[in-house]
Order: structure tokens, then sequence, then C-alpha cells
């Protein structure tokens, strides 16, 4: 056994990061393989997205605001989406599939990411865990929301960021990799709001080196990190400046009842942090068992992970930032939770479950190879990692039973069968499309784009 872990610790982490690549869209593909067979565009993908690129142009779209706020990421998704399909030449009809391809593309490298980021921090075989656990992120039913949909991947740009920010706090001897983090968390920025917050604690760890390290402003000047976080400020300015002075955030009815104070422990801690050790129990739960659990979590942290404390409360401001700013813009989402009988829209919390997810996983590594109660910390590291494991073969199938993600699948029909019969039924220059998920979802093409008797 000792020899099979050397041998995987040895392995090549761009190689590695390969395999979990595709080993993790392969998974994504067996949990809800759907809208492969069925593809279709989901809500925003076509009706913001796609039109928006359709009628401005791409690069025109890219810093188009939705609700106010830009959503680069997702633009560059679509427009990666859209040169695939130019690539291999296919029809405009088959443009859902490699929207697909590219969201599930996006989602599973993120899972992956770690091994690129952390093998120097962490031992590869507990990096093939933490990816099997978060390629397995408990969705429970919401699958036909998140997999092969662009428009809810801005929510992983949250997780996205705290990879990035944790990895350049630990990392800030690597010139070669700044260039690229730092690029990525611009895009962070100007795709989910919340990145900012995480960004800005880039800049507290160099006022604590100004404060307590005595390190002055000419030797951090020499520093490429320093250089780059400074040029990166300057441009993440901007988008704050032309808010405050061109207007604010669009509010949104949608959840829009007032929020209800009572429900924070289950939102806050026990959907956002606790969830992945109790997924299958969650209806059993109640604030104080999960006050509890969080409790022990911050034991474990306290007691074997204390030189990694500074990552566990990162995730857990990144978390608290996050929902904060979700009931903020979306206060009736307290109407899922009643005594944790309901889960939520799992797009509004698998972000905060993956960065859990990390945060947990490295407890549980500190302690299987800590030194301070060896025994009882070795039991503790594979309690919880048996705890996120458990509910795996649930959360590959739920996805494929859930008659209710299938069912408007099938009844509005793939994007192709849609083209063929608004061409038969209308002669007008523009035609209504149906997309998914309901057939009030419409899509307006010019028909010299999508008949073929044109």
């Amino acid at each position: 056994m000792k020899k099979l872990l050397v041998r995987i610790n040895d392995l090549d982490p761009k190689i590695l990061f390969l395999a979990c690549w595709a080993l993790s869209f392969g998974i994504f593909y067996l949990r809800f393989p759907y809208p492969f067979q069925y593809p279709n565009f989901y809500a925003e993908d076509a009706a913001v997205l796609l039109d928006n690129i359709l009628h401005n142009g791409f690069l025109p779209s890219l810093f188009s605001k939705f609700n106010g706020y830009p959503i680069l990421g997702l633009y560059s998704l679509a427009g990666i989406a859209i040169l695939l399909n130019k690539i291999f030449l296919t029809d405009f009809a088959n443009l859902p599939i490699f929207f697909c391809i590219t969201a599930n593309l996006f989602f599973a490298g993120l899972v992956s990411l770690p091994v690129i980021l952390f093998h120097s921090k962490i031992k590869t075989h507990f990096l093939l865990i933490l990816v099997l656990l978060s390629a397995f992120v408990a969705l429970r039913g919401w699958e036909y929301v998140i997999f092969g949909v662009i428009g809810n991947t801005k929510f992983l740009f949250l997780y996205l960021a705290f990879l990035l920010v944790g990895y350049r706090l630990t990392q800030q001897d690597n010139k070669k990799s700044l260039l690229l983090v730092d690029l990525g968390l611009l895009i962070c920025a100007l795709t989910n709001l919340v990145s900012y917050a995480l960004i800005f604690v880039i800049y507290l760890s160099y006022l604590y080196q100004l404060l307590t390290k005595q390190k002055s402003l000419k030797t951090l000047y020499k520093q490429p990190a320093f250089i780059s976080a400074m040029i990166m400020g300057f441009v993440l300015l901007y988008p704050v400046f032309n808010l405050l002075t061109q207007g604010s955030l669009e509010k949104s009815t949608y959840m829009s009842d007032p929020y209800v104070y009572s429900k924070t422990i289950d939102i806050f801690i026990g959907r956002s942090i606790v969830f992945p050790l109790i997924v299958m129990k969650y209806h059993f739960m109640n604030n104080i068992i999960i006050c509890l659990l969080f409790l022990g979590l911050m034991g474990g942290a306290l007691l074997w992970s204390r030189k990694n404390l500074w990552i566990h409360l990162l995730a857990f401001y990144a978390i608290l930032i996050n929902n904060v700013l979700l009931v903020s813009a979306r206060p009736g989402i307290h109407a899922f939770f009643d005594n944790f009988q309901g889960q939520g829209p799992s797009q509004y919390f698998y972000a905060q479950n993956l960065i859990a997810i990390f945060s947990i996983t490295l407890i549980a590594y500190d302690a299987f190879y800590s030194k301070s109660k060896p025994k009882l910390a070795k039991s503790f590291a594979v309690l919880i990692i048996l705890l996120i494991s458990v509910h795996i073969p649930f959360a590959a199938f739920v996805g494929r039973t859930n008659k209710l993600s299938l069912a408007p699948l099938i009844k509005i029909g793939s994007f192709k069968e849609n083209i063929q019969i608004a061409c038969n039924v209308s002669n007008e220059a523009e035609i209504a499309v149906s997309i998914y998920p309901n057939q009030n979802q419409q899509i307006i093409l010019p028909r010299n784009l999508i008949c073929q008797d044109e």
C-alpha cells in the first residue's frame, strides 16, 4: 500500500490534472446525461448570452451587464462554445451540445484544479479524494439547472476565486503562474461580485507584512507578486467606479419576500458548510446539532490543522460574504428552508459546498498525518471523509432518476426539433424557438440562420 501511495504521489501533476479533468467530466455525464440526449438551451444561456452575442457580436458583448453587473466569464464560456461549434463545422441547431460540453468542461476543470495548485502542499492521494468528493458534490435533484448550463456557472467563479487567492497567498514566489492567477482573479471579479471580497484578502496580507514584519514598500515593490497585485487592483477599481457613478445593481422580484432570520443557522451553516457531511440525514437535523457539528469541524481545525487555519478562515469568510449577498439579493430564499426539511436550489449553494469540501478535506489531511494524538486524529480524518463519501452512490443516480427535472426536457424536446417545428409553422423573418426549462421560454432567431430552406 505504501509503495502504491509513493507511486501516486510521484505522478506528474499536469498529467494527473488532465486525468482528473476527464474523469470528472465523465462523472458529470453519468450524473446527468440528458442535456446530451435532449440538447437545448437553458433560459439565460440563449435568452441572454447567445442573444446578445448574435445581435451585438462577441467582443462588444464581453462586458455587457446582467442585473447591473458584468458576467465576463459567462460570455467567455459562451464564446468558446460557439467557436467549438464552428471548428467542428456543425449546424447552428447543434450549438446547445457545445454549450453543454463547455459548461461541464469548465466545472470538471475547476474541481480538478487543486491537483495543479496545491500539489506541493497536499499529498496526491488526498488531492484525488478531494477531486472525487467535489465531482460528486450533492445537488439533490437540481442537476438540471447546473450540469450543461453556462449561466449558472457564475456561482462557480466564487470557488475559483477562493482557490486562486489561496494559491496566491502560498505561492508568492512563483513568477510564472502570477500572470495567469491574476488574470483568473480579474475574470472572477468581473463575473461574480463576491470575488472582490476574496481579492481584498490579498491586500490585507501585504498590509500585514508592512505592519508586523516591518517590511518597507520599497521591499514589496521588488516582489513581482506585489506589482501584479497593484496592477490588478487598479484595473478592478474601474468597475467599482462605474457601478458607483452610473447606477446600482438591479433588484429582481424573484424571491423578494422579507428574509426570516430564524432560518439563518440552517442557511448559513447547515446548508452551506455542514451539508456535505450530512446530505442523507439533513432532514433529521436541528440548530443545536448543526452548531455542534460545526464546532466539531472548528475543533478539528484548531487541533490538527492550525498551520492551515488561515485557509479555513478564508473559506468561512468566502461562504459568509456570499451568503450575506445571497439573502440580500434573494431574501425569499428562506421559503425553501423549513426546520431542515428543505435544502433550497442547489445552484445557490454548490459553490459554498465545494469550498466547505476543500476545507474539510484539508482538515482531514492534516489530522491524518498529525503527530498530536495520532490515533484520535486518524479516526477523526477517516470519519469525516466517510461521512462526505457515503452519499456518492445516491448522488451518482439522483439526477438520472429525477422525473421533475427530466419531464420538461422530454416535453419541450431538443433545440433541433423545435427549430424544425418553428420553421414549418412560421414564414416570418424572425422566428421564436422554444428553449428549456418551460414552454414560455423562447429565443427569437433570424430565419436565414436556422431554417434549412433559406
